[in-house]
């Protein structure tokens, strides 16, 4: 996905900005575990692209997310529970992938989720 990009300093760089918005842009790859260097992002949106594998654990680590927009991928495997951690999580999009699994059992205890 970042394979153009240096991300240590994309991610620098925007983590300043509190926004990510790279949809609709036909980005290809996987999503890095660097996207859990973020700390401040509140809105990640990498919808409509053609990301593939599975979303990182590294997910888990952005406290700060409003909004995840991840859908219209190629994304596969399970949700990932470390995204239980993201308590003021309020729009969680993953529709249109090729996620698999069991509906997450945590996805209830996120206070802010569809409010």
């Amino acid at each position: 996905l970042f394979s153009p990009f240096h991300s240590g300093l994309v991610f620098s760089t925007i983590c300043r900005t509190g926004e990510l918005y790279l949809g609709g842009n036909l980005l290809t790859g996987q999503i890095p575990q660097d996207l859990g260097h973020l700390e401040n992002i509140e809105i990640l949106r990498l919808d409509s692209n053609k990301i593939k594998g599975t979303i990182p654990d590294s997910i888990g680590s952005l406290l700060k997310t409003r909004e995840i927009h991840f859908e219209y991928n190629e994304l596969e495997g399970d949700i990932p529970d470390v995204i239980s951690n993201l308590v003021g999580l309020q729009h969680l999009h993953l529709d249109h992938n090729k996620l698999n699994g069991d509906f997450p059992n945590w996805i209830d205890s996120l206070p802010f989720l569809g409010k």
